[in-house]
């Protein structure tokens, strides 16, 4: 097994001032998350304040993956932007709602209705 983990971002894409970012893998583990906490915090340098959050291909993620979705959230909206979660597989899901991030965090059911709700 190798000691180096491997970026859960996959593709990070802006259109019409909204920028998805996707992930896939595992969101698990110090060395994963911070991958996506340096993409929003390199998106939100180069001054994104719309940013959505693709979890549809997580297979796994576990306390620091939360803690860094909560981190990355509470980043951009002190920045004066928004974050938001599309398309959370079951399991996903189920852990964001046992934690209440869903109370905070808006969840969209896919990338187009998150887009959406962020361009008006």
């Amino acid at each position: 097994m190798s000691g180096e983990a491997q970026s859960p971002v996959r593709e990070i894409r802006e259109v019409n001032g909204v920028v998805s970012v996707h992930l896939a893998g595992d969101l698990w583990g110090y060395d994963a998350t911070r991958f996506l906490l340096e993409a929003v915090h390199e998106l939100e340098a180069k001054g994104a304040r719309r940013v959505v959050v693709d979890l549809e291909g997580l297979m796994r993620i576990d306390s620091a993956g939360l803690g860094a979705i909560a981190s990355a959230f509470v980043s951009l909206t002190r920045a004066s932007g928004r974050l938001v979660l599309a398309a959370a597989p079951p399991k996903v899901h189920d852990l964001l709602s046992t934690t209440m991030l869903l109370q905070v965090i808006p969840l969209y059911p896919d990338v187009d209705a998150a887009r959406r709700a962020l361009e008006s």
